[in-house]
Order: C-alpha cells, then sequence, then structure tokens
C-alpha cells in the first residue's frame, strides 16, 4: 500500500515541525539561565543537644522554641542571643544538565540561648525560574545542631548545620557569624538538586566545614556524629544556658 500526501498535508506537517523542533532542540541540549531563590520551613520542634562531656540533653520545644521568620529565606531561633540563618540565591547563565554551579550563600549566625527555646531542624527549599523553561525545586532539610559551651575548645563549642542531601556539616564558632556558598546542579525531569557547601572566602576564622556523617542509630532517639573537624564529637550543640 502507498501512501501519498497532498500539498496541504506537507503544510501542515511543516507547520507542526517549525512548531515543535525549537522547543525540543532546546529542552534536549538546554543550558539554563535563571534566579534562585530559597525558603524555610517546618521548624523541628524537638531534638537533642549534646553537653560538654558528650551525652545528649533531649528537649520538646513544641511549647517553648521562639523562633520567626519561616515562610522567608531569613529564621531566627532562641531567647537569648537569637540565632539566625539566611540564603541569598544567585543569578546564573549558560548551565548546561548536570553541571555544578553556584546556588547561593547561607549566612549562619552562632548565638546563646536556653535549650528549652531552640529549634532542632528547618527545610530549604531552593527555586528557579529559568529559561528555557522551568525546574523542579531542589529541597535540603537542615538539622539544626547545638552543643553546650565551656569544654576548653573553641571548635567543641561550635554550633553547625547537617544537611540530608550531603554528609558534611557547616560549623560556626561561638557567637560568630559565617557565610558559606551553596552548590547544585539540575538533572532529570529537570529539577535542581542541592550537592555541595563550602565556605565563603575570609571565613576561616569563623567557622568550619566538617567532614562527618551524622547517624540515627536507633531510629531518631540518640544522635551520634562521625569525625566532625578538628575536635570530632562536639561540634553540635548551641549555648545551653
Amino acid at each position: 500500500m502507498k501512501l501519498s500526501i497532498q500539498p496541504k498535508d506537507w503544510s501542515l506537517l511543516l507547520v507542526a515541525l517549525t512548531t515543535f523542533m525549537p522547543w525540543a532542540a532546546a529542552f534536549g541540549n538546554a543550558t539554563y539561565s535563571g534566579n534562585v531563590s530559597g525558603t524555610f520551613s517546618d521548624p523541628v520542634l524537638s531534638g537533642f543537644a549534646i553537653d560538654t562531656d558528650g551525652s545528649h540533653l533531649s528537649s520538646d520545644n513544641t511549647t517553648t522554641a521562639v523562633f520567626t521568620g519561616f515562610g522567608t529565606n531569613s529564621i531566627t531561633w532562641g531567647d537569648f542571643t537569637a540565632s539566625s540563618l539566611v540564603f541569598n540565591g544567585n543569578s546564573f547563565a549558560g548551565v548546561q544538565p548536570g553541571q555544578t554551579f553556584e546556588l547561593g550563600t547561607l549566612t549562619y549566625f552562632n548565638g546563646a540561648s536556653t535549650l528549652e527555646s531552640l529549634i532542632f531542624g528547618a527545610t530549604l527549599t531552593l527555586s528557579a525560574i529559568t529559561s528555557p523553561g522551568p525546574i523542579d525545586p531542589g529541597v535540603a532539610h537542615l538539622g539544626m545542631l547545638n552543643t553546650a559551651n565551656g569544654t576548653g575548645s573553641v571548635k567543641r563549642d561550635a554550633d553547625f548545620l547537617t544537611f540530608d542531601v550531603f554528609p558534611v556539616t557547616f560549623n560556626v564558632l561561638e557567637g560568630a557569624s559565617a557565610s558559606a556558598k551553596l552548590f547544585g546542579k539540575i538533572e532529570g525531569d529537570p529539577e535542581l538538586q542541592v550537592t555541595g557547601i563550602e565556605l565563603a572566602p575570609g571565613q576561616d576564622d569563623n567557622a568550619f566545614i566538617g567532614n562527618g556523617q551524622p547517624a540515627v542509630p536507633d531510629g531518631g532517639s540518640t544522635i551520634v556524629l562521625l569525625g566532625v573537624g578538628l575536635g570530632g564529637l562536639g561540634v553540635i550543640r548551641r549555648h545551653v544556658k
């Protein structure tokens, strides 16, 4: 059986191809440009801190935690000298699928508060308005791990953030503020994936990146920190007054 295409059919086919091909080329060989923004949500109101002797201090702060800013890119928590965490997103251009690029900056201030006023985690959702088309947001669940002061080591007295998307920590010394660069890539459907963090230039006196992987061995009742930076276990808890 031989099919024939009439002149009018060719014109319709040409219209379809000229409409589809630029779109297919844009997404099949995309380079992305756009702007990243971040929003904090879902404060975790119960968890653990680490005392000076390394023991765990558990607290359910459902009715006592002090926090503001959720639903924005800047949160604070605590009742004495509040801690804060701010995400400032970057613009980007010419990013290819799978290419790592800088998403923005996390700035963390390590304040001093009572244990009962703390939060123990939050969700950071990173969205990007991009060309040639939309991408799904990236999500990172953060843990705020707090350490008691008075261990005799500024490293061990530091408080820090953990990330569920990669096994390193962002450790900030007591009473200090520090910034770190957050990195990611565009892959899959496409979607934004959060892949890493490093200190911003000039931050070494106030913070460090730990290379330990926190683990919860018994379903959440304890937290063990393995190999966190110089001082091992102890880079974790916030000023518990």
